[in-house]
């Protein structure tokens, strides 16, 4: 954990991570940080503010995130990040503040969501117009999950049926009235 917490220098890095488990803090404040290759990051199950705060951050092309647990504030202010193109984040169970203000991020097209218990503020001020895969049928905190997603317009597969808490979770967003009808919430 925190193994380069506020490198500030670190640009770019090859990494075998095959067994890393614990991921909290590891690249946080790296704010010249933009690029990882070789790890998947499949095993880590705790990604608590992994990436918070490296502005510069934009590919991660290998990584899978599918074991992750808590996810919160992993990439959050990573303002440059576009996409996590394998990232499934089908174990994620906490995802409070996971993307917030992830300004650049517009796709996760792998991502399902599905066992997502906690999602408070998860998206908030993102640029994710569409996430074609996610289902949320386990969302029960979703508080502020999309607020201020200018550009939501889709979630084709959703299904909010366990949400107990949904204030403002599509506060300023413009998804698509048609759409409404594939979002179930009790």
């Amino acid at each position: 954990t925190a193994a380069f917490y506020g490198c500030t220098n670190l640009v770019y890095a090859n990494l075998n991570l095959a067994n890393l488990t614990v991921a909290n803090n590891m690249f946080r404040n790296c704010s010249k940080l933009e690029y990882i290759t070789g790890a998947s990051f499949s095993l880590v199950s705790n990604a608590a503010d992994m990436f918070n705060a490296a502005p510069r951050l934009y590919g991660l092309d290998s990584a899978t995130f599918n074991s992750v647990t808590n996810g919160s504030g992993a990439f959050r202010d990573c303002t440059s990040l576009v996409t996590l193109p394998l990232a499934t984040f089908s174990s994620l169970t906490d995802g409070t503040n996971t993307f917030n203000n992830t300004t650049a991020l517009v796709s996760l097209p792998s991502a399902t969501f599905s066992v997502l218990n906690t999602a408070s503020n998860m998206f908030d001020s993102s640029g994710i117009s569409s996430l074609p895969n996610a289902t949320f049928e386990s969302l029960v905190n979703g508080n502020a999950t999309f607020r201020s997603c200018a550009l939501l317009k889709k979630l084709p597969l959703a299904n909010f049926a366990n949400l107990a808490n949904g204030t403002n979770m599509f506060m300023s967003t413009s998804l698509d009235p048609e759409d409404y009808s594939n979002i179930l919430i009790r």
